[in-house]
């Protein structure tokens, strides 16, 4: 499954004419799901980052319990305002 989900970022993001940029939000403290997350979407920190494809963005929010909730609210509506403005933007140009 790892593979497929792989194989199927790299299509969209070399789709012709107009590339799919992939943007992903980790919640959590799973090292090999937050490595795969950023794969995914292409993200700078990424081990497996490929510079001539679209450079998506990982967003990453380690606790969504207990005293964390607050803060998890708050990383989450700033990763969301994020993506949405990076889409609106893409909409535009």
């Amino acid at each position: 499954a790892t593979y497929r989900a792989i194989q199927t970022a790299i299509a969209m993001r070399t789709e012709a004419p107009i590339p799919t940029y992939i943007y992903t939000i980790g919640l959590g403290t799973n090292t090999t799901a937050t490595d795969l997350l950023k794969q995914l979407a292409n993200d700078p920190s990424s081990a497996n980052y490929i510079k001539t494809q679209p450079q998506g963005e990982f967003f990453y929010i380690e606790s969504c319990t207990g005293s964390g909730l607050a803060n998890c609210k708050t990383q989450l509506n700033t990763a969301f305002q994020t993506i949405a403005a990076k889409v609106l933007l893409r909409l535009t140009q």
